[in-house]
């Protein structure tokens, strides 16, 4: 029987609106308020480069890591150095730190940021203004700032909000009683441009909003990165991410045949155990193994047991693909232009 993926979020928010969202609205009710009131006074620091921040309308939101490294991606095509700043684990970097692909665990700075230092050089630090000043003596010229949240101390030149169709803002609630951070006119007046991601309706109450308050709407889809081939053989597929069955059908597209399927809690930091069952059950049926590129972060640098899977496993990576290709590099110019303004009007 496949595992239940539970996530770092309650199980009922991604469910329609019931008991739990309405004996919590209250509270949610004086939460949106507060959080509302937070983004409006926009009260960041303005800092010396440009900055982008990804933002999602909803914690748990998929897409912020995508985006992010595809804007990384393309600063670095025009000659730029960007920097990224990403979310570690909840209180564990209070000084700038910043990403050892090579070095650093999973369990210390997050697959996101191992994940994200792959397409640009990655600093972790809960004072994002100070995770900025690492990357600008690294000599970046660009910060992005991968964090979801819409208001930080470090203010943003250009925001982006970033929406999965598919899963969209899950029961509409805002938090306790759902995924949504704020009310959703107060997040969308903060927002330059928000990108849709796939398919689905979920993204049409965002979309509609934003087309109101006249914002530019971009679309996107996550697909294996080109040149991957999973066909003629049969696999075991397992994942502990937000929606593993978004993988599952990457799988499926890549030509692979999914006999097994294993599901895990987003973030899932694997025991010694349950590698051993993917591996014998997989050897038992004749299975190749397959599985996300975040799951294989969790896997370096482990146990006997971790290595040994990471040796059979095969990663799939994904890539961000606009509808329109110069979506990133609009988004650059943006920024930039906003940071070149800001410095002659003697604003930061």
């Amino acid at each position: 029987m496949d595992g239940q993926a539970i996530g770092d979020t309650p199980p009922f928010w991604w469910r329609k609106a019931g008991w739990q969202a309405w004996v919590l609205s209250p509270v949610a009710f004086v939460y949106g308020r507060f959080a509302g009131r937070r983004l409006r006074r926009r009260n960041g620091t303005a800092f010396e480069l440009p900055v982008i921040r990804i933002a999602s309308l909803a914690i748990g939101g998929l897409g912020c890591t995508e985006a992010a490294a595809a804007i990384a991606l393309a600063a670095r095509r025009s000659g730029m150095r960007p920097g990224i700043i990403a979310c570690g684990p909840p209180g564990a970097y209070a000084a700038p730190h910043l990403v050892d692909r090579d070095h650093d665990l999973a369990k210390h700075v997050g697959d996101e940021a191992l994940q994200l230092a792959r397409a640009a050089p990655t600093a972790l630090c809960a004072d994002r203004l100070a995770a900025a000043r690492l990357l600008a003596r690294e000599g970046h010229d660009l910060i992005i700032v991968a964090d979801g949240q819409a208001a930080e101390r470090l203010r943003a030149d250009c925001t982006l909000v970033v929406i999965d169709a598919s899963r969209g803002l899950g029961n509409g609630h805002v938090t306790p009683a759902g995924p949504v951070r704020a009310p959703l006119v107060d997040q969308l007046a903060q927002a330059d441009a928000l990108l849709k991601i796939g398919g689905g309706d979920g993204a049409d109450r965002a979309v509609r909003l934003a087309a109101r308050a006249g914002r530019p709407i971009y679309e996107a889809v996550i697909r294996p990165r080109e040149g991957i081939d999973l066909s003629g053989r049969r696999w075991l597929a397992f994942a502990g991410v937000a929606d593993p069955e978004q993988f599952f059908a990457m799988v499926v597209a890549a030509g692979g045949e999914i006999a097994l399927k294993r599901t895990f809690a987003e973030g899932h930091l694997y025991a010694d155990d349950e590698l051993q069952d993917l591996g014998q059950t997989a050897e038992a049926e004749g299975l190749s193994i397959v599985t996300t590129q975040r799951d294989a972060q969790r896997l370096h640098h482990g146990s006997e047991a971790a290595r040994a899977l990471r040796l059979r496993a095969v990663a799939i990576e994904t890539e961000l693909v606009f509808e329109f290709p110069k979506v990133p590099e609009t988004l650059i110019g943006n920024a930039s232009e906003a940071c070149r303004l800001r410095r002659f009007n003697g604003n930061g």
